[in-house]
């Protein structure tokens, strides 16, 4: 008897289902993941020896404590990751790209003020993406992050930061 309403009912498509639910396990994963459960056991264990305290008043022990019981928990989680659909390709390209956009940021900023930084940085960035934006959009974001680091970081902070 169909409840639907509507004409026959089409039978569930479990293969996606199943597809999805399926997780592989290799040596590096169960090592990975050990080696993550390990160290955030040691760093509770060694976070213990302070005072913890309430989270009202957080003692010395409270961070490195959560910092531990994280890197446990997601170390669990990584013993067990989806079987992957498709190769991942390393793009060496992109991640060089990515990287110089981090450090000329860094050496830039100094130097010649947020600006030129910023827009180094997210041109770096904008060459090293897979999917490459428009002029505008680049434009947009170099305009919208430098307002937010001056307005925050130069104005509310007042780091000295040469704007230009």
């Amino acid at each position: 008897m169909n409840l639907s309403g509507g004409g026959d009912a089409s039978p569930v498509d479990t293969a996606g289902i199943e597809r999805r639910m399926r997780f592989q396990t290799n040596a590096a994963n169960i090592a990975g993941a050990a080696a993550f459960v390990l160290l955030g056991l040691y760093v509770i264990w060694q976070g213990l020896d302070l005072s913890v305290g309430s989270l009202r008043r957080m003692g010395p022990g409270f961070f490195p404590v959560g910092v531990g019981v994280i890197l446990a928990v997601l170390g669990a989680f990584t013993a067990f990751e989806p079987e992957p659909q498709e190769p991942v390709r390393a793009e060496f390209i992109a991640l060089a790209l990515n990287s110089l956009a981090l450090l000329s940021f860094a050496v830039l900023l100094e130097p010649v003020g947020l600006l030129p930084a910023t827009t180094a940085m997210v041109l770096f960035n904008r060459f090293g993406a897979a999917e490459r934006t428009g002029l505008v959009a680049s434009v947009v974001l170099i305009l919208s992050l430098f307002g937010i680091g001056y307005g925050l970081f130069i104005s509310v902070f007042g780091l000295p930061i040469r704007p230009f």
